[in-house]
């Protein structure tokens, strides 16, 4: 279990509109160390259905033990309302078909 808060967020409305957050929380296992991360996602177009971006975290309590700072990196694709359907049954054989395909034909960002 964690507890996740937003600390900030900004969106900037330019030619690839952008989202930015900071974050802090703790883990329940980590007995009250504070973690703490961000990210970035920059949306292709003004449209908002694709987009690429990372978040990171960090343990701050261990920081100066050298606790390493992990970086995530992701690609976003709004899903069609087909698509959304299938999932509400998620381990059904539509929806197991359905990541099969996405999977294997995954783009690079």
């Amino acid at each position: 279990m964690a507890d996740w808060k937003t600390v900030v967020t900004g969106v900037v409305l330019e030619e690839k509109p952008l989202v930015y957050y900071r974050w802090e929380g703790t883990h329940e296992a980590a007995l009250g160390q504070l973690y703490g991360g961000g990210g970035r996602i920059v949306f292709d177009d003004h449209s908002l259905e694709t987009a690429c971006g990372y978040f990171y975290d960090t343990n701050f309590a261990m920081i100066t033990d050298g606790e390493v700072t992990r970086i995530k990196h992701f690609g976003l694709y709004r899903c069609s309302v087909d698509d959304i359907e299938k999932m509400k049954s998620p381990w059904s054989d539509e929806a197991n078909a359905l990541i099969r395909h996405r999977l294997a034909t995954l783009r690079g960002r």
